[in-house]
């Protein structure tokens, strides 16, 4: 039988201390508050059937009054209410013990774990945090060409040009122009006018509900238990904070999406302020930080593969969004194949050659807004993760093993601020992706940083002294 708390896993949870590559190990204990985190229990399976009635929880030796808020076959999840807590003591040894359908009882691994009263200088999460989503920061002028070998290069300018950065990455992509399709610059769907507006919307909407789900929220920002407490909103929407009323000690976060590094040059994807615990208000829309969505456009138009796939909306060698005739009923038939086909039968064109050629910009559009919207919002997400506080440096409980190389769990070598831990970790570096991570899912928070984010872990002194 097994026994963690918040889901992490074993050599994470300070049951056995964390053992380096080198040989050597280290103890460590992690921090929790009173209540409002989970102890979690997995029976093994034995020789005779469990009996589910019979799970018991011990902390210091004295049963847990708390019931399991979910069942998963041989798993058991008890979520420790704040009518309940657990004392504060610097070690509270927590065991599970359960028997099967004959009475026979077998106990869990032993945890010993700290607790503490969550006071403001350890609560990332005090009040919901807000963060304003800035797409229409202006900090380059930035064009693309046709270089002389045939491929497309990005020239970019510092200084404001009255156009929005992120809309000038779009542009390079392809996937948005001058509207000279029929009736492009008129076409009305969804409360926007026009396709650049209109695709602008649709790439917008699914980078917000990915973003959200990163936090375990629904796509509409509807938040349960399980979600972590903070909110977005996207610059110009209504409700939206104006971004020049930011303060450090005010009520927002703001985090810039669009253009490149300070100067233009650089290869980063993205930096932010690392804000330890979550403490103040942050401006990641500066120049400087941010997520650079032109760096990420140069990567994909260097890419053969990514040339190849956007090679019907390239500038020079492609028609961008908005200038084919078929780009008006595409998007107002929300990129649905079905309904652009009856569309074009309604109008009498064919249903072959017309159509075909309409839903495969269709199909395209679709596929670029699904990969795009991951992508950005698992930026998004690793920049406002250094900005409330990932990842500190150390072991718990002052740190969340930042930068910690040499253990075991440690996929490839980081900065102190970040962690590669198995899959596609959302904290760790863009320069550690490996294509296999792909194929495991998407990109999100490894559970330790997660039950930072949810309120169920502490971090004391972040980040840790050095010795």
């Amino acid at each position: 039988m097994r026994l963690t708390v918040n889901g992490i896993p074993v050599d994470m949870n300070g049951s056995t201390p964390v053992k380096r590559k080198d040989g050597s190990s280290a103890p460590f204990r992690l921090l929790l508050p009173s209540s409002e985190f989970t102890i979690d229990v997995h029976a093994l399976a034995g020789t005779f059937p469990i009996d589910a009635e019979s799970v018991e929880i011990r902390a210091q030796g004295e049963r847990l009054a708390i019931e399991p808020t979910r069942e998963d076959g041989n798993a058991f999840h008890y979520f420790v209410p704040t009518d309940h807590p657990l004392l504060p003591r610097d070690a509270v040894l927590l065991i599970a013990s359960i028997a099967d359908v004959h009475g026979t009882r077998g106990e869990s691994n032993a945890l010993t774990v700290s607790i503490a009263s969550r006071d403001a200088a350890m609560d990332p999460f005090e009040r919901e945090d807000v963060w304003l989503l800035d797409f229409e920061r202006d900090h380059f002028a930035i064009t693309g060409e046709v270089g002389s070998d045939g491929a497309p290069a990005v020239r970019v300018l510092p200084g404001a040009n009255g156009i929005a950065d992120f809309d000038e990455d779009l542009r390079l992509l392809g996937l948005r122009s001058e509207e000279t399709g029929s009736h492009a610059s008129t076409v009305e769907h969804r409360g926007a006018r026009g396709t650049n507006a209109i695709f602008r919307g649709f790439l917008i909407e699914a980078i917000l509900a990915q973003l959200r789900a990163n936090f375990f929220q629904a796509a509409d920002g509807t938040q349960t238990r399980d979600s972590v407490r903070i909110r977005f909103l996207v610059r110009g929407e209504a409700g939206a904070p104006d971004p020049a009323e930011f303060r450090t000690d005010g009520a927002f976060s703001i985090m810039g999406i669009g253009g490149a590094e300070k100067g233009g040059d650089g290869q980063e994807l993205g930096r932010a302020q690392i804000d330890w615990n979550n403490r103040h208000a942050d401006d990641d829309s500066k120049d400087g930080l941010g997520v650079f969505t032109t760096v990420a456009a140069r990567r994909i138009l260097k890419e053969p593969i990514g040339q190849r796939f956007l090679g019907a909306f390239l500038p020079g060698s492609g028609t961008p969004l908005g200038m084919s005739n078929d780009d008006a009923a595409i998007l107002a038939a929300d990129l649905d194949p079905l309904r652009i086909q009856a569309s074009a039968a309604e109008s009498g064109a064919s249903t072959s050659a017309a159509s075909a050629s309409a839903v495969a910009r269709a199909n395209t559009l679709a596929v670029a807004v699904g990969i795009a919207s991951v992508a950005l919002a698992a930026l998004i997400a690793h920049e406002i993760g250094h900005s409330l506080g990932l990842v500190p440096p150390g072991l718990p409980p002052c740190g969340l093993f930042g930068g910690e190389n040499s253990a075991s769990f440690s996929v490839a070598p980081t900065d102190p601020a970040h962690i590669d831990t198995p899959g596609l970790n959302i904290m760790q570096p863009g320069t550690n992706l490996r294509f296999s991570d792909l194929a495991t899912g998407l990109p999100q928070f490894n559970p330790l940083n997660l039950a930072y984010l949810r309120r169920r872990l502490l971090v004391s002194g972040a980040p840790c002294a050095k010795d």
